[in-house]
């Protein structure tokens, strides 16, 4: 009979690190029932390996998100990192190795605009699995860009921007086009767009960061802009900067202004939200010595 699971708490078979135990029953040739220690990969997370380099594997006209799809699968529970490697010139190339032992081998060949990508095992618990993306400038459009052709959604832009090294791009929801900039797409670089403005918007593409214990955390608020107030904002009454920011966080938006650091102020009419508030509270944003703008923020122990 095999041990309890507990038993499996001490055991140095596993890298504990990448993998996590679990006891194999099987029954062998002689008909005897078996127990031993095996070890599965938590989990596989994404990463940048080497720019400039590609697998010596086959080619297959993909985007980043189908890409990354069918690498994973290849991955599998293997405890190796694999390797494969992507472009986007106008359309997506990928290349995929059979296996972890030839990615191990075949993926460092010198090749520019090609990047070389790693699934290395980790059991870090993750917030997501590759990246997120989260909107940014409402009605706007990065000034130097170049359309996608092979994604419509917002997540596979987003893949698209990361796979060639970028923080930031473009969305028209009017026609689910993605465009991703060839520069920082900040500052002088993003412009409101001549016609149908309000299809456009502009998103930030970030790394997913390791979970955090919410047990330990709590919502807060950070100032950012000392002497100024939102554009357009409602009174909700006294009270704390905290209970300010969980009050805007529950509607979900990610700036307030506070009066006198005792009054609080959401970007809100009538308790409906005004996008997430950077627009009124950080773009437009007005001049007021009683009043702070604050960014909602995650306060850990």
């Amino acid at each position: 009979m095999c041990p309890e699971d507990g038993s499996l708490e001490n055991d140095e078979t596993c890298d504990l690190a990448i993998t996590i135990p679990y006891m194999l029953e099987y029954t062998d040739g002689d008909g005897c029932e078996c127990c031993e220690v095996a070890c599965e990969v938590c989990a596989k997370t994404l990463g940048v390996y080497e720019l400039d380099t590609r697998c010596v594997a086959d080619q297959y006209d993909l985007s980043f998100t189908q890409c990354f799809e069918e690498a994973l699968m290849l991955a599998g529970n293997d405890i190796a990192t694999y390797h494969f490697s992507y472009k986007n010139e106008g359309s997506g190339k990928c290349r995929l190795p059979m296996d972890s032992e030839q990615a191990q081998a075949d993926c460092s060949t010198s090749k520019t605009g090609w990047t070389t990508f790693s699934l290395a095992p980790s059991c870090i618990p993750m917030e997501c699995q590759g990246v997120y993306f989260e909107k940014a400038e409402e009605k706007k459009q990065c000034v130097n860009q170049s359309k996608v052709k092979i994604v419509s959604t917002e997540e596979e832009c987003a893949y698209e921007a990361w796979a060639q090294g970028g923080s930031r791009f473009s969305f028209f929801s009017k026609s689910d086009q993605c465009w991703v900039p060839s520069d920082d797409c900040d500052g002088e670089n993003i412009q409101t767009p001549n016609q149908k403005a309000n299809k456009w918007d502009v998103y930030d593409v970030m790394e997913c960061m390791e979970a955090v214990d919410e047990g330990d955390c709590s919502l807060t608020g950070v100032a950012v802009e000392s002497g100024y107030k939102c554009k357009k904002q409602q009174n909700n009454g006294n009270m704390s900067v905290d209970e300010c920011a969980a009050l805007a966080a529950e509607l979900e938006q990610e700036f307030f202004s506070m009066k006198n650091a005792k009054k609080c102020y959401l970007p809100t009419k009538n308790g409906v939200p005004k996008g997430d508030g950077t627009n009124y509270c950080v773009n437009n944003k007005i001049e007021d010595s009683n009043y702070d703008v604050y960014m909602v923020a995650t306060q850990c122990d």
